[in-house]
């Protein structure tokens, strides 16, 4: 539990974007260790670099937190840490003039862009979209579209439908959920049309009652599932406020 959400699932994005922090730090390094013509492996300059850099040091700090949190103020913390670390290379390279660290900065630039474009892309899906919980979506929105599956002790939660979109979508429970699954078997009803798909949970507020999930097609198959294009069909779209 972080805060007031259960955490379930980081995506391949999310832990993409993780990774290419903890290189931009390391590659921040590195350049750093070619312009004093030192090596790497220096514990001294290693030393040096940390006490040099602790306003670099806490942006990624920050960073890597909030992405862990999956809340979309990551978005700007990435920005800014890729912006940052693409800043303080460039300063170095103007003392040291090294053409290899120069190319490898560039490449990560647009390493960082593409996957930065990728976050953000991620952090607009229906399973990490707060709307909801703001009062930025119609609370009735959905009240015939009911949803429910059943846990591994046979348990059958119930609920209805308040986002969704061609990846996921979120429920809000009758009752608070105290078992989780790792995957669910979603049943979705609405008219005289029931649909059943797998999903993986995201996230879950307690106090909301309010269930994230991710469609296993969506992920897998690149497919959006039958019950979201039947329900695009009926022109039943959520008011997304991002």
């Amino acid at each position: 539990m972080i805060g007031n959400r259960k955490i379930f699932y980081r995506g391949h994005i999310i832990k993409m974007n993780i990774i290419t922090v903890i290189l931009g730090l390391a590659l921040n390094y590195i350049t750093y260790c070619f312009s004093q013509e030192q090596s790497v492996l220096s514990l001294t300059h290693l030393a040096y670099f940390i006490q040099s850099s602790y306003s670099y040091l806490i942006v990624f700090s920050l960073t890597i937190f909030f992405l862990m949190r999956l809340k979309k103020i990551s978005l700007f913390f990435v920005a800014f840490f890729y912006a940052y670390t693409i800043f303080n290379q460039f300063q170095i390279m103007g003392e040291s003039l090294n053409k290899p660290v120069l190319v490898l900065s560039i490449c990560f630039g647009f390493f960082y862009l593409h996957y930065w474009i990728q976050l953000l892309d991620e952090l607009r899906s229906a399973y990490f979209n707060e709307d909801f919980l703001k009062g930025l979506i119609y609370p009735d929105l959905g009240k015939n579209i009911k949803a429910s599956f059943n846990l591994d002790n046979k348990e059958e939660v119930k609920g209805r439908l308040v986002n969704w979109d061609n990846r996921g979508c979120a429920i809000l429970l009758e009752d608070e959920m105290k078992n989780f699954n790792k995957r669910l078997n979603l049943s979705i009803k609405f008219n005289k049309f029931q649909y059943e798909l797998d999903a993986t949970p995201v996230l879950y507020y307690p106090r909301k009652r309010l269930l994230a999930l991710r469609f296993a097609e969506a992920e897998k198959l690149r497919q959006t599932p039958e019950a979201i294009v039947k329900l695009k069909k009926l022109g039943w779209n959520p008011l997304l406020l991002r």
